[in-house]
């Protein structure tokens, strides 16, 4: 389907001058496109005239590149504005500026301050940065136990992030004991949503049958819906499952075509999965040497595995292509 980019600019135009809320989804389609020029320079006029909201807006502008070029300088400045007013939104998108040193020094306590400004205005984005910031220590003394409370908070609220993160929490033990029904109850919640990594968390209790019935079905099915967002650990998983014939049919050709795609992602151990894809000749004609090359990226890219399988590699046939 051909979307007209000139279409998206006016439809952003309005947005931003609007008001009407945009999915996150949708700041993603449109992200390259730029909104209509008289619409920006309304924005920026009742920006400059003091309007709070407006103000966010135009530091959203410049964070993104809507129609602007992207400048984490000039969002800085915007958000400051808004901020300054009490403007929650704007709190919460400042204070992540501080957190990652984007356009301002880096400074997490300012960015902790924001966020809890952000949060007692029930903002649910700054009460999962502050629930983190709490949990990790960052910017506040650690407080595991208030960093939950602030997780819960946006979690209740639906932000599928905190959810997920709850789920994580859960998962690992961190603040107490494992809870794998908790941790499975939470990812569902963030999976229902289309949060990918939760979809990949999910799958994986499915998987190894912590906190669910093992059902590996279930575990392909949850991989896959990641899988076809890109997700790059829901490729690798599903692909393993191709490989192994669980929840799905063994087919050697669909496990490296998703290996593949997890390696363009960057994940490494899908890369040493398809140099011993090669290594064994399992849906692609034997190699040795194309083997050897996968072995040698993910090792370089610091897979331990990798490492192993290279020197088995470099210990075979000289002959062997």
């Amino acid at each position: 389907m051909h979307i007209d980019a000139k279409a998206i600019r006016v439809v952003l135009g309005i947005i931003m001058v609007s008001g009407l809320p945009v999915a996150p989804s949708l700041h993603v389609a449109i992200a390259a496109a730029s909104p209509r020029v008289d619409a920006l320079d309304a924005l920026r006029s009742s920006a400059r005239a003091g309007d709070a909201t407006a103000q966010f807006r135009l530091g959203l502008a410049y964070e993104h590149g809507f129609g602007v070029a992207r400048s984490m300088t000039r969002a800085a400045f915007w958000y400051s504005k808004s901020a300054a007013q009490g403007d929650a939104a704007a709190e919460c998108n400042l204070g992540t500026l501080f957190s990652g040193g984007l356009g301002v020094r880096r400074d997490d306590k300012r960015a902790a301050i924001l966020y809890r400004r952000a949060a007692l205005q029930g903002n649910v984005a700054a009460e999962y940065n502050l629930g983190m910031c709490y949990v990790r220590g960052k910017g506040v003394a650690s407080d595991r136990k208030l960093g939950f409370t602030w997780l819960e908070r946006a979690a209740s609220g639906g932000y599928s992030r905190a959810q997920n993160s709850l789920g994580v929490l859960y998962q690992s033990g961190c603040g107490g004991r494992k809870n794998y029904e908790k941790a499975a109850a939470w990812f569902r919640r963030a999976a229902l949503k289309g949060n990918s990594a939760a979809e990949v968390n999910l799958g994986f209790l499915y998987e190894i049958g912590c906190g669910l019935r093992r059902d590996y079905a279930k575990a392909a099915a949850w991989y896959r819906l990641a899988a076809i967002q890109n997700f790059a650990s829901g490729e690798y998983n599903l692909g393993l499952l191709y490989e192994h014939g669980f929840g799905v049919p063994r087919d050697y050709g669909r496990a490296m075509a998703w290996l593949r795609r997890a390696a363009r992602g960057g994940v490494t151990r899908a890369m040493t999965s398809i140099g011993l894809l090669y290594y064994r000749g399992l849906g692609v004609q034997k190699s040795l040497a194309r083997a050897k090359a996968w072995f040698e990226k993910a090792a370089k890219a610091g897979d331990p595995r990798a490492k192993q399988e290279l020197i088995k590699c470099r210990a075979g046939p000289a002959t062997q292509k």
